[in-house]
C-alpha cells in the first residue's frame, strides 16, 4: 500500500493511508499487475507549495519541510523473481551513452561530429545526442528492414517524445559519417575501413574473431545475404552524392584481396574466369558488390570493355606490325573469310590488363584477342607482339619462319574470335601448308 509522511518544522509526523485516495488526475494509485513491469518502481503525483516564505507573510505557526512516500505491506511477487538491486542503475546506463561503465571503441567524424560505435555489442543501436532511441532492424514503428552492422551516436536529427521523427534524415547523416570517418587519416589505426568490409563479407571484424571460429562457422552464424543500412546509404547518391565512401571501400578491398582481385557472385565464377582470365574472382556477397559496383568495380562484361576497347586501344603504326596483321588477313581470306579486314584490327595497349612486362601470360591465359560486336573490332594484346614462340616448337626456325608461324597463330585467334563457330576448323584445315 502507499503511505505519504509528511514531517512539520515542529517535529510532528503526519501519515496518510493513500490506497482509498485518488490523484490529481482522477487515479487510484494501484501496484501494477503486469510482471514486465519493475515492482520496484512507484509513481504518485505530490504538488508541494513551498511554505517557508507564506509563513513570513503569513506568520504561520506551522510549515511543511519535508515529504516522504514510503511503501509497506509484502511484496506481490516472490523474492527469487524481483529483478537486481541494480535493475534501475543498468536501464539508466544502457539508455545514456556517457554512463557506460565500459570503455567501447568508438571514432568521432569531422567536421559533422557524429560518432560511429565500433564495438560489434552495440550493432544497430541509434544514440541521439548520447541518448539511446532505438535499434534499426528490430523497431516496427520506424519501417525499417535489414541490419545495421555499426552502432552510431549522432546529432542533429529530429526526435519528438523520444522517437525519431525523419529516419530519411538519420540515412543522410550516416552516409555523411561513412563519408568523413574513411577519408580521415586519423583513425587510421582503427582499420575502419577493414572492419566494414569484413562485416559485409562474413558479418564479423575479421581482426579477432577469425582466430575464434572458422569462416564456414561464421557463415552458420551470420546471414551476409540479408541487406543492411550501410548498403543502402553508401550505395545510393542520394545519401553519398559523390561516391567517395564507395570509391574509398573498393580501394581497400583491393589492398586486402589483391589487385587482380575481382568481385562476383558465386555463378559467376566461371563466366569471370573466361572474361577476364587475368583477374582472380572473389565471392562476395550482394550488399558488398552493390557498394563496389559503385566504387568501380564494375560487372565483368563491363570491365572486359573497358580493358580492351576503351580509351587504351591504338592502330597499327609500326611496319612490321602492319605485315602482321597483312599477313593474318590474308591467310583468312583462304579460309573464306572475307568480313574482317585490316582496319578491323587493332592493338590494346593498357598496363591494366594486368601483364606489364609479362607478355609470356598472354598465350596461355587466353588472352590474345576480343572482338567487339558492337564496335565491330577486333583487339589484340599488345604482348603478343614480343612473344617468343620457341617454346611452341620443338625445332626452332629462322626469322621469316617465325613471322610465318606468328601471322598463322595471329589469324587462328582472330578466327576464334570471329561470331562464326565454323570459321575456325576451316581456317585449321585450308592452311596447314602454313606451317
Amino acid at each position: 500500500k502507499y503511505v505519504l509522511e509528511i514531517y512539520s518544522v515542529r517535529g510532528k509526523k503526519y501519515k496518510f493511508d493513500l490506497m482509498d485516495a485518488t490523484l490529481s488526475n482522477g487515479q487510484v494509485p494501484r501496484l501494477p499487475s503486469t510482471s514486465e513491469q519493475d515492482p520496484f518502481v512507484k509513481s504518485l503525483c505530490v504538488t508541494v507549495t513551498d511554505h517557508s516564505s507564506m509563513l513570513q507573510q503569513q506568520d504561520q505557526k506551522y510549515a511543511i519541510t519535508r515529504m516522504h512516500l514510503t511503501l509497506e505491506g509484502k511484496v506481490r511477487k516472490p523474492m527469487k523473481e524481483l529483478p537486481p538491486m541494480d535493475f534501475m542503475a543498468r536501464n539508466i546506463a544502457t539508455s545514456f551513452r556517457c554512463l557506460d561503465p565500459e570503455n567501447r571503441l568508438t571514432a568521432t567524424a569531422l567536421p559533422s561530429g557524429h560518432t560511429l560505435l565500433l564495438d560489434p555489442s552495440m550493432q544497430g543501436q541509434i544514440y541521439v545526442n548520447g541518448r539511446f532511441i532505438t535499434s534499426w532492424g528490430q523497431d516496427p514503428r520506424i519501417g525499417s528492414h535489414g541490419v545495421a552492422l555499426f552502432g552510431m551516436d549522432l546529432h542533429s536529427i529530429p526526435v519528438w517524445s523520444g522517437k525519431i521523427v525523419d529516419f530519411e534524415a538519420l540515412k543522410v547523416a550516416y552516409g555523411q559519417l561513412w563519408h568523413e570517418i574513411l577519408i580521415d587519416a586519423r583513425l587510421f589505426d582503427l582499420n575502419i575501413g577493414t572492419r566494414l568490409l569484413n562485416r559485409l563479407v562474413s558479418g564479423k571484424d575479421g581482426i579477432e574473431d577469425e582466430e575464434e571460429e572458422s569462416y564456414d562457422d561464421q557463415q552458420d552464424s551470420v546471414n551476409v545475404n540479408v541487406d543492411c543500412l550501410e548498403t543502402q546509404v553508401l550505395a545510393t547518391p542520394k545519401y553519398d552524392l559523390v561516391g567517395i565512401a564507395a570509391k574509398a571501400l573498393a580501394t581497400r578491398f583491393a589492398a586486402q584481396y589483391g589487385k587482380d582481385a575481382f568481385p562476383c557472385q558465386a555463378h559467376e565464377v566461371e563466366w569471370v574466369k573466361q572474361l577476364l582470365p587475368n583477374r582472380k574472382p572473389i565471392v562476395v556477397p550482394v550488399r558488398l558488390s552493390t557498394i563496389l559496383r559503385r566504387g568501380g568495380y564494375f560487372d565483368a562484361k563491363k570491365t572486359e570493355e573497358e580493358l580492351w576497347f576503351s580509351t587504351n586501344v591504338r592502330p597499327a603504326t609500326e611496319k612490321e606490325e602492319k605485315e602482321l596483321i597483312n599477313n593474318a588477313v590474308r591467310l583468312l581470306d583462304k579460309a573464306g573469310c572475307v568480313d574482317i579486314t585490316p582496319e578491323q584490327i587493332a592493338f590494346a595497349t593498357s598496363n591494366d590488363t594486368g601483364y606489364g612486362v609479362l607478355t609470356n601470360k598472354v598465350i596461355s591465359d587466353k588472352s590474345v584477342c576480343r572482338y567487339s560486336e558492337v564496335r565491330q573490332q577486333y583487339c589484340v594484346h599488345e604482348g603478343y607482339l614480343k612473344t617468343a614462340l620457341s617454346d611452341l616448337y620443338d625445332t626452332p626456325g629462322d626469322a621469316k619462319e617465325t613471322k610465318q608461324r606468328k601471322a598463322f597463330l595471329l589469324g587462328m585467334y582472330l578466327a576464334q574470335a570471329h561470331p562464326d563457330g565454323a570459321l575456325l576448323p576451316r581456317y585449321l584445315l585450308r592452311n596447314r601448308e602454313s606451317l
